[in-house]
């Protein structure tokens, strides 16, 4: 099993520019690139601590994966979010990302931050415009086609409602990564992903 979790809270003082990502799992993921055009990303990783690098990552993927429970999904994602999406399947293929870094564009977390982080920010926050929507997920056909889907649901055993923990509760993520409501539980197939044993704090 190859598997990666991805979730951005759209409030990293360590990447400030990256949009909200749902907490989502990947099993077997496979990433299609649908938008070629290069973004020059300074990345860092907590696997290469105190270091930074300069990749060039696609504008743009569709990844087809699984979840944990064996149902199939795709996740369109574009910007900093697509970029996310390679950093990670990098990982699961060996690589970091000093591996790919731009020749002469390696740099310690120090000089980044003295040399390049205005720039870069500049930049990063940039490419957060230009690419608003973030991630947009699907569910697939008995084909295995994507059908589009406006909303993520997220159902745990547990989940906080402000006071206190309960049971029978679900969050409803919208297509820009904002939680859009928690309710009661609904009994919906597609757009789903069931967080089993799991206690869920939105």
């Amino acid at each position: 099993w190859r598997v990666f979790v991805v979730h951005g809270t759209g409030n990293n003082p360590r990447y400030p520019y990256k949009p909200a990502i749902p907490l989502t799992v990947f099993v077997n993921p496979v990433i299609e690139v649908i938008d070629p055009t290069p973004m020059h990303i300074v990345e860092g990783c907590l696997s290469v601590p105190g270091m930074r690098g300069e990749v060039s990552r696609a504008a743009a993927v569709r990844c087809t994966a699984f979840r944990p429970d064996g149902t199939k999904f795709v996740v369109r994602a574009e910007g900093h979010a697509a970029g996310t999406l390679q950093h990670e399947l990098d990982h699961l293929d060996g690589k970091l990302f000093p591996d790919i870094a731009f020749a002469g564009r390696l740099m310690t977390s120090e000089s980044f931050e003295l040399h390049e982080k205005e720039r870069f920010f500049a930049y990063a926050n940039e490419l957060r415009d230009r690419y608003p929507t973030a991630v947009a997920f699907e569910e697939v056909d008995d084909a295995g086609n994507g059908l589009a889907v406006d909303e993520v649901v997220l159902q745990a055993e547990l989940t906080w409602t402000g006071s206190r923990f309960e049971r029978g509760v679900e969050v409803v993520v919208g297509s820009d990564g904002r939680i859009a409501r928690v309710s009661p539980k609904s009994a919906r197939l597609g757009g789903v992903v069931r967080l089993q044993r799991k206690a869920l704090v939105p």
